[in-house]
């Protein structure tokens, strides 16, 4: 009889509502993680680069050494990517880049540590002055790109289109709706970066927006191509075709949110 008791318990609402608020802690929980992980990274990327830059100039081992320790790297750790002889130099090329700058080194540190190591490549590897790197980087910061829309904005030269050479380390940002759907196209970066596997899809995420007559839900994906912005992007749209089927609508998402918080107010 207690045996049937409790399993009847776990089917009851107050248990599903605490399995689901548990759930949405463990997720908050992983993906903070995931930023985390992505800053320590960088930091550590930046280290690896600077000791190599400077192994190399002063004590004049030459850039063979870097294939040498490539190879010890990946016998020490091999469970753990990112020490391949290319990367290894991307990682000397990414501090050197920004060594000769006259900005303050920790600021820089600070902002480069707020993107993804593919964003941080793409911006050095195209950008032809410390200033231009920095703009690119600010902007990703604030609109919270994919790389692939940075990749779009560099080849079509925003840099130079827009006229404007951010130096300072503010920003602002105008639209909060579209703040929050960039944060979520960031996280996703992050997650499908440090936590995706070879079999995994594409992390999916969901924008839920409350007003006092309705709940507003999007769905946001990594792989956007071009810029967010609630006037000139709808985010529903970036559902691949492929996906849709295995995928609630957006209408029903709504409707069970709203039918949920009318059941609980």
């Amino acid at each position: 009889m207690v045996l049937k008791m409790k399993l009847q318990n776990t089917k009851s609402t107050e248990y599903r509502d605490w399995v689901i608020e548990l759930k949405s802690r463990i997720q908050s929980s992983q993906l903070k993680a995931a930023i985390s992980v992505n800053k320590e990274l960088l930091s550590l990327y930046w280290e690896i680069g600077k000791s190599i830059s400077s192994k190399i100039s002063k004590a004049n081992w030459g850039t063979s050494i870097v294939e040498q320790l490539s190879v010890d790297l990946k016998n020490e750790f091999p469970n753990q990517k990112g020490f391949s002889r290319s990367n290894l130099f991307s990682m000397k090329q990414w501090f050197e880049f920004y060594s000769t700058s006259n900005l303050e080194i920790s600021k820089i540190q600070q902002l480069v540590g707020q993107i993804p190591w593919g964003h941080n490549l793409a911006i050095v590897t195209k950008s032809n002055s410390i200033e231009e790197a920095v703009f690119y980087c600010q902007k990703t910061v604030e609109n919270n790109w994919s790389r692939a829309i940075l990749m779009n904005q560099i080849s079509t030269d925003l840099y130079n289109r827009t006229g404007k050479a951010i130096t300072n380390f503010s920003h602002t940002l105008e639209n909060p709706i579209s703040e929050f759907a960039g944060k979520m196209n960031l996280y996703l970066s992050a997650v499908d970066d440090t936590m995706k596997t070879d079999s995994d899809n594409p992390t999916i995420g969901l924008l839920l927006c409350q007003s006092k007559s309705e709940v507003v839900a999007e769905y946001a994906l990594r792989g956007m191509t071009q810029p967010i912005g609630i006037a000139e992007y709808e985010l529903s749209k970036a559902v691949p075709k492929d996906l849709k089927s295995n995928l609630p609508t957006i209408e029903k998402i709504e409707e069970e949110l709203a039918n949920s918080l009318t059941k609980n107010s």
